[in-house]
C-alpha cells in the first residue's frame, strides 16, 4: 500500500529536530525508493511542503499524530485497491478522509446524499500549505 504524504503549516524551529526523528522512524523517504538520509532534517525546508513517500501507510500513523498534536497540516493518499485520501488541518479536531481514485480525486457514491457530496468536496479542497519555520516562542503564543 504505497503512500504520498503532504505536510505544511507553522513549525516552530525547536521542533525540527522531534519532526525529523518522527520521519525517520516512520521509514518514509523524500523519494519513492527508501534512500532514508543521515539527518532527515535536511528534508524539511522552509517555504516548501514537505513530501514523502512509503511503500505502507501504517508504518505514517505517528508522523500523523505528531502533525496533529502540533497543528501541522497534512494530505496523504493511499494507493491501495481502494484509494484514500486522509487530511487534517488545525482546527479540524481529527483528521478525516474520502475515497478517491488512483491518483488523489475524489470519489463520490451514485447513491450519496449531498452532505455527504459537500464533506468530500470541502475535504478535497483543502490545500497543504508550505511549511514555514517560526520562531520557538510561536508554540507558547498559540496556547
Amino acid at each position: 500500500m504505497a503512500c504520498h504524504i503532504e505536510i505544511g503549516g507553522k513549525l516552530p524551529a525547536a521542533l525540527i529536530p522531534a519532526l525529523a526523528d518522527q520521519i525517520e522512524a516512520s521509514g518514509a523517504s523524500d523519494e519513492w525508493l527508501p534512500k532514508i538520509p543521515d539527518d532527515c532534517s535536511e528534508m524539511i525546508s522552509d517555504g516548501e511542503i514537505l513530501d514523502l513517500y512509503h511503500n505502507d501507510h501504517d508504518e505514517l500513523a505517528e508522523l500523523e499524530e505528531f502533525c496533529v498534536a502540533h497543528d501541522l497540516t497534512f494530505r496523504r493518499w493511499t494507493t491501495d485497491h481502494e484509494p484514500v485520501v486522509e487530511v487534517y488541518e488545525p482546527g479540524m479536531g481529527n483528521p478525516d478522509w474520502y475515497f478517491s481514485t488512483a491518483d488523489g480525486d475524489p470519489l463520490v457514491r451514485l447513491d450519496d446524499k449531498l452532505p455527504a457530496i459537500r464533506r468530500v468536496e470541502l475535504l478535497a479542497s483543502l490545500v497543504v500549505p508550505p511549511l514555514c519555520i517560526v520562531n520557538d516562542n510561536y508554540e507558547e503564543s498559540r496556547r
